[in-house]
């Protein structure tokens, strides 16, 4: 009798969650952004739900521990949807009946996505099994020749692409004011000025070798070729090497030869291109070093001292991201990775003379005072844009910097540039940093006064980069009209014409927008991390954290709300990632 009971009151459980699974879906359709990685995590979590009554798995049989990372887990998954969907959840209204329906919905949703999210991490914590470390010999010569083979695959590939439909590659206006510094010689580190350089170097060996502008951007196109089909293969050979696995080294291989932001990107004069990379190869070569993975690993030590230059030194944003790495390596390793975290504060030391002291003697601009300002200048906007009030104190302060006035018909809750334009035009950014304490005081004030407002505009600022997928461009291409006499030349009017349609099937295809979305991926990543710390490893913890600081530096400075390129190094490491977040946890490494 007892145990019916039992499995009665089990059933009316896995009813009730059932139930709010299925709302949980119903009720996204009407989100704004794409629909498919809700309906996906819904489906997956419906037939982990299924698996696990079957299985007589659930959360009740793990370790407290790990009981309370999974609702963690689980809670800040199913919190982003809820707060990135607050315009369909919050109503103010004197109507009981609709304030009562929308108390429901968000209840039905923060408990839909709660169990959706869990029942996956049940799953993949019971079910899951560890990719185990190759252990017969291989010939790794064969193996080497295989990798500088798919190397060449993706060469070959972006190459023909290059010539035959993009030639000779892609410039937007970003790309075009760093070729105009290169010619006049004014620089500016608002494109970061390392960058700047390496095109330099590449476009004056192209044009000392073709003496033509355009053959000389080509060669900036092909070096970049060649480092991002380099930064791929390097994962493709480090997962072979861990796990001796081909089917899933096949996998890697073909996600980069067919994904077609890595083919455009390749061939774009971006800044946000090689930092992929280079977030790529310091979270790779971390990884290697501390698995000791290879016969030498002062090969990896060098890539890794490069790379994290790289990503210090190639967006405004990488100094931070590698900083707040740097922290956390050193609480999950404490003193027992001493030479690695050495090499990184040696990397953060160097950086930082090299972005300032440097700059400075060499006469370099650094971005003016609100590019950095993003976040809280959109925050302060949105206060005034919706019409609340500041006192006379305030609206002058306000008013030394930009046209109070203006705000409201501005104001744009996805981008700041808007608000950023107010402020240049007006052109008293000095008296920013001659009043930073007003400017914080204010900042406060309004903060205090309408908590909601500044909760509301870092949302819309910031949601693409966790939440779902937005439609929003992805990649450039061709190039900006200039006077500089760079053009786009298409060799293959057939070959462009197909190209132009493989990547709108991708745009289009509401299947394939799955692919494309910033948010789904952070859940990748997320989830990646669950698994690291449920099994207590940490060198495949630190895997993810190099790609997570960059979206958590996103979420305090982002200009734009889903920005793929700003995102793009998570696309190039996240195979990476899911293949050493689900491995085992030999070798060298403390625990959490």
């Amino acid at each position: 009798m007892i145990e019916t009971t039992r499995h009665r009151k089990a059933g009316v459980y896995n009813f009730i969650k059932a139930v709010s699974m299925f709302y949980w879906c119903a009720f996204l359709t009407k989100a704004d952004s794409y629909y498919v990685p809700y309906l996906f995590m819904g489906l997956i979590g419906s037939i982990c739900l299924t698996t696990n009554q079957i299985e007589k798995i659930h959360e009740k049989a793990m370790p407290k521990r790990d009981v309370a990372v999974t609702n963690f887990y689980s809670n800040i998954l199913a919190a982003m949807v809820v707060l990135a969907n607050y315009k369909n959840l919050l109503v103010f209204s004197d109507n009981i009946f609709l304030i009562i329906f929308k108390i429901i919905s968000l209840l039905g949703i923060a408990g839909g996505g709660n169990n959706i999210f869990k029942e996956i991490f049940v799953l993949l914590y019971w079910k899951v099994k560890p990719l185990s470390y190759q252990s017969k010999s291989t010939d790794m010569q064969k193996v080497k020749w295989m990798i500088l083979g798919m190397w060449g695959m993706f060469v070959i590939e972006n190459s023909f692409i290059l010539f035959e439909s993009q030639y000779p590659g892609n410039l937007t206006s970003d790309s075009l004011s760093q070729m105009r510094q290169l010619l006049t010689h004014t620089y500016s580190n608002h494109h970061p000025y390392y960058h700047t350089q390496i095109i330099r170097l590449f476009v004056s060996i192209g044009f000392k070798v073709f003496g033509n502008l355009n053959a000389a951007v080509a060669t900036y196109s092909i070096f970049s070729i060649g480092i991002m089909a380099f930064c791929f293969t390097y994962i493709i050979y480090t997962v072979y090497q861990l796990t001796g696995r081909w089917g899933l080294i096949i996998a890697i291989f073909l996600w980069y030869f067919i994904m077609p932001f890595h083919i455009m990107y390749s061939f774009t004069m971006w800044k946000d291109v090689l930092f992929g990379a280079m977030v790529t190869f310091v979270a790779v070569g971390s990884f290697r070093i501390l698995k000791r993975l290879g016969s030498n690993n002062v090969i990896d030590y060098c890539i890794l001292l490069c790379a994290g230059l790289g990503m210090c030194l190639f967006r405004s944003n990488g100094w931070t991201a590698f900083a707040f790495s740097i922290i956390i390596f050193a609480f999950l390793f404490k003193n027992s990775q001493r030479n690695l975290f050495m090499l990184f504060i040696s990397v953060l030391i160097i950086s930082f003379v090299l972005k300032h002291p440097v700059l400075k003697a060499l006469n370099v601009r650094q971005p003016d005072t609100v590019e950095a300002l993003s976040i809280p200048i959109q925050q302060i906007a949105r206060v005034v844009a919706d019409g609340k009030e500041l006192t006379s104190n305030q609206e002058k302060l306000l008013s030394e910097i930009l046209d109070v006035q203006e705000i409201p018909g501005m104001y744009n809750s996805i981008i700041s540039d808007p608000i950023k334009g107010l402020i240049r035009d007006k052109g008293n950014q000095e008296f920013i940093r001659a009043h930073k304490k007003d400017f914080v005081r204010l900042y406060i004030q309004l903060g205090l006064k309408y908590p909601h407002k500044y909760v509301e505009a870092w949302i819309d600022q910031t949601r693409g980069y966790w939440n779902a997928g937005y439609p929003y461009w992805r990649w450039a291409e061709g190039i900006d009209k200039n006077t500089l006499g760079i053009e786009n030349t298409i060799r293959s009017k057939h070959i462009h014409n197909l190209f132009i349609k493989y990547l709108g099937i991708w745009e289009n295809s509401p299947m394939l927008q799955l692919f494309l979305c910033i948010g789904f991926y952070t859940w990748l990543m997320l989830i990646s991390t669950y698994m690291a710390v449920v099994k207590q490893n940490n060198m495949n913890l630190f895997a993810s954290i190099p790609f997570l600081m960059v979206i958590l530096t996103l979420l305090i400075a982002t200009p734009v709300y889903a920005e793929f390129r700003y995102a793009y190094a998570v696309f190039c490491g996240i195979p990476f990632v899911l293949a050493v977040s689900f491995g085992d946890n030999e070798l060298e490494g403390e625990k959490v």
